[in-house]
């Protein structure tokens, strides 16, 4: 047997779909006639698709007997098996025929095998003793039987294997135009399937996509074009001037300006447009074009699409007003405005900005601004700058700045960090004004301030000093000589005993007033439940003299604060509630709360209480209630327990009670450091 390809794989056609069988079959029947040889084609499935001239020894005989015909299917088992093995295989089966077998193979598949056969090789017949045995065994009728096997041809091996050579050649050619046919079907196949990849595609897309041949006429148009336009796609393929026409009036000779270059030019081209839809709707159209060759250069014409951009188109209308707006505003600022990039280079400036430092846009924008910080400072504001993150993207500091002539002046700056639409810095937007006034004119405060503070220590050293000795020897006085005194001068001498009294307490209470301004806080994690039983502790026996019930929370916090001004805060406001609660005075109610900012801290009495506006500045330095006459005081309390919750980050405040009685309520941050 000769070597040969063997087939390895499935395929999805029949050899009836890729060869003309009833061809095959008039050629087989020809040769047939021409040799007396059977032949016969057989798929792999087992369908006879050709079979002409079998031998009646086997339609008669051997196939209808199941002992013989278990020697055919023997005799076919062995020609599918080695089928595939070799150019064709020649087998003699137990019956005593000869049968040759070529395989049709097709891309790779085998699809068919082709038959000639039953006959005898010359020379290598059995002996006719063979088939009258066989008869015998059988039980087939001896002379029929022979008289069949009479009919059987007989021919040499050169011309046996000639024949065969002569079929390997017709199954290469039946092979050959299979392939050619399964090549076609192929090649028909995807290219409907690319159509229909291609229709799907293009009939789906969202924008309107169309190609014009070169004769200026449509050739396709996307379905999509009947959302934008109202028109469907066959009225643009059958009405060639329906795009001219659906054009806005105003847009018209632009337009058709474009389209003749696109037809002419072949180039590629954009343009704006708006078109009037079918149902009266102005709408902006952007339109892209490109020319179409085919594989060999040749122009096919233009391909074009188009989207609808009126939304776009009125988003930026609106922004081109607000810009308009927006620069009109920041152009009539009297603040300096300015943008720069993250390295300090300005890139906007705005007319404020031009006027302080004396220069023209075009001078300032491009060039950094660093060079008008002094020295001493530009390192601390650009690295002040780049600490600005998405995170915290804010931040206002003020430093000196060096005019055009020279001078040094003190300017306040907020900027803020711009992000790039993935939200990456990428810019900082500046709004700046000079503090130079308000600098100078805290510097004379803070030296005013200390003049007066100094000048308070001095009065209150001077004054506290005879005021001890004035009521030293006024007590004195009472104590030795009261006896000799009348009524009148021991009266006298209490009066001065009691102002004597007075002007020590007021120093006292200046004392820690300024105290309360200049120490620095000691911060410290307090617990406030310590804190109040000391002050309840201080006050306990005018609580229980006056049967005046001190009311607090079970459970208190801690709270990061200045632990001795904590005390002086709680201790003063309920001295206040003793002093100015008078008779009617009960109860004391102690009572904390928080937010995520502050610790709140109230107390409440339900004393005679005050009208509301008497409350409004009574956290100012010497200012008292109204109904305070005959009750010691300085007007100095509530101004130190103000004082110190602004220490601690917070503020104090009263609230006068609809049934009697006030809260007085002070705040301390949680963020102190």
């Amino acid at each position: 047997m000769m070597e040969a390809t063997t087939a390895s794989k499935e395929t999805k056609y029949t050899l009836h779909e890729l060869v003309d069988i009833d061809q095959l079959d008039r050629l087989m029947g020809l040769f047939n006639k021409a040799t007396g040889l059977a032949i016969a084609v057989i798929d792999n499935k087992g369908t006879i698709l050709v079979a002409k001239g079998w031998q009646k020894i086997c339609t008669d005989f051997h196939r209808r007997n199941p002992k013989t015909n278990d020697r055919c299917v023997e005799s076919d088992l062995y020609i599918n098996r080695c089928i595939g093995q070799g150019k064709y295989v020649e087998y003699q089966c137990k019956n005593g025929l000869v049968d040759m077998a070529a395989p049709i193979i097709i891309a790779g598949s085998h699809l068919a095998t082709i038959y000639y056969g039953q006959f005898f090789i010359e020379g290598e017949e059995p002996p006719r003793t063979f088939f009258e045995t066989q008869a015998k065994t059988f039980g087939f009728d001896l002379d029929r039987y022979l008289e069949a096997l009479d009919l059987v041809p007989v021919i040499s091996r050169e011309k046996a294997h000639r024949i065969m050579d002569y079929y390997v050649a017709l199954v290469h050619f039946i092979a050959e135009t299979g392939l050619a046919r399964y090549r076609q079907i192929e090649a028909e196949t995807a290219l409907r399937e690319s159509e229909a990849r291609f229709r799907i595609f293009a009939d789906f897309t969202w924008d309107w996509e169309s190609w014009m041949g070169s004769d200026g006429s449509y050739v396709y148009v996307t379905p999509s074009v009947e959302r934008i336009t109202g028109y469907r796609a066959e009225e643009f393929i059958r009405e060639r001037k329906l795009l001219i026409d659906i054009v806005h009036p105003e847009d018209r000779s632009a337009f058709a300006e474009h389209l003749q270059k696109e037809l002419v030019e072949r180039k590629e081209g954009n343009i704006d447009f708006r078109i009037i839809t079918r149902v009266g709707e102005e709408r902006w159209i952007s339109h892209y074009c490109q020319p179409v060759h085919d594989q060999g250069g040749a122009w096919l014409g233009v391909r074009a699409s188009n989207r609808d951009v009126s939304e776009h188109k009125h988003v930026e209308r609106e922004l081109r007003k607000s810009e308009t707006r927006y620069r009109a505003i920041v152009e009539d600022q009297t603040e300096l405005i300015c943008r720069f990039s993250l390295d300090g280079v300005l890139t906007y400036v705005n007319g404020a900005y031009c006027r302080y430092f004396g220069k023209e846009q075009e001078e300032l924008i491009g060039n950094s601004f660093h060079p008008m910080i002094p020295e001493e400072e530009r390192d601390l504001v650009i690295a002040t700058l780049r600490s600005l993150t998405p995170q915290n993207p804010l931040i206002t500091h003020e430093h000196r700045v060096i005019t055009p002539g020279g001078d040094i002046r003190w300017h306040r700056w907020t900027n803020r960090l711009i992000l790039d639409q993935n939200g990456n810095p990428y810019e900082l937007q500046a709004v700046g004004r000079d503090i130079t006034d308000r600098k100078l004119a805290e510097a004379t405060l803070k030296e005013q301030s200390q003049k007066t503070r100094l000048f308070a220590y001095s009065v209150s050293h001077d004054l506290k000093s005879p005021a001890i000795a004035i009521h030293g020897l006024t007590k004195l006085l009472r104590d030795k000589y009261g006896k000799v005194l009348d009524e009148k001068g021991v009266e006298y001498c209490d009066k001065v005993l009691q102002a004597s009294e007075h002007l020590v307490s007021l120093v006292q209470k200046i004392n820690m007033y300024i105290s309360a301004k200049e120490v620095p806080l000691h911060l410290e994690n307090c617990r406030l439940k310590e804190v109040v039983r000391f002050v309840r502790d201080n006050f306990e026996i005018q609580f229980n003299l006056r049967n005046i019930r001190f009311v607090e929370p079970l459970d208190l916090p801690s709270i990061h604060a200045d632990r001795t001004a904590l005390l002086r805060i709680i201790s003063n406001i309920v001295d206040n509630a003793l002093k100015y609660g008078g008779s009617k005075l009960s109860t004391i109610t102690l009572s904390n709360c928080e937010d995520e900012d502050f610790h709140i801290i109230a107390v409440e009495d339900d004393g005679v209480g005050m009208s509301g506006s008497d409350s409004n500045d009574l956290f100012e330095i010497f200012t008292r209630r109204k109904n305070s006459t005959g009750i010691e005081g300085t007007g100095l309390g509530l101004a130190i327990i103000k004082e110190l919750a602004e220490k601690h980050g917070g503020t104090a405040w009263m609230e006068v009670n609809p049934k009697g009685g006030v809260t007085v309520s002070f705040s301390i941050a949680k963020n102190l450091s």
